[in-house]
């Protein structure tokens, strides 16, 4: 069986660049912006703004905690960050040398993989957002 949702997501002169739904009971859209910028809304399309995660970079990966309202994202120079929905808190951690293109949790929620557009592959533990090992790949991985 397949569940579609029909509303329309308002973001009037705005390019989408990632999207990504929540684990949780509450479902909310991530979706970040070529206005560098994360905007959340609930499933009925409507707009959460007081929760958005402006930036001074585009955010080009999202992925969501497996269990909590916490969103992990990965920017075009390189850097990955977490929103923390309690707080309303980010932190934010430099050590990618081209675009973030793919970020992930695991299934405990405790490590965060991110893969850049250069081959270059870091593991985070979290919390907190601390680095743990980073593998370089000889091509490009998207």
């Amino acid at each position: 069986m397949a569940l579609y949702l029909s509303y329309e997501v308002s973001l009037p002169s705005q390019k989408i660049l990632a999207a990504e739904w929540s684990n949780t009971d509450i479902p909310v859209l991530g979706v970040s912006t070529s206005k560098k910028k994360i905007t959340f809304f609930q499933d009925e399309g409507i707009n959460i703004s007081e929760h958005d995660v402006k930036n001074e970079k585009l955010i080009t990966a999202l992925t969501w905690h497996p269990s909590e309202m916490i969103l992990a994202y990965g920017s075009d120079s390189g850097y990955v960050g977490v929103w923390i929905d309690e707080s309303n808190t980010t932190k934010e951690e430099f050590n990618h040398d081209g675009k973030v293109t793919i970020i992930k949790f695991n299934n405990e929620g405790n490590r965060i993989i991110s893969i850049d557009d250069k081959g270059m592959i870091n593991v985070w533990r979290f919390p907190p957002l601390s680095n743990m090992c980073q593998y370089k790949q000889s091509y490009s991985i998207m």
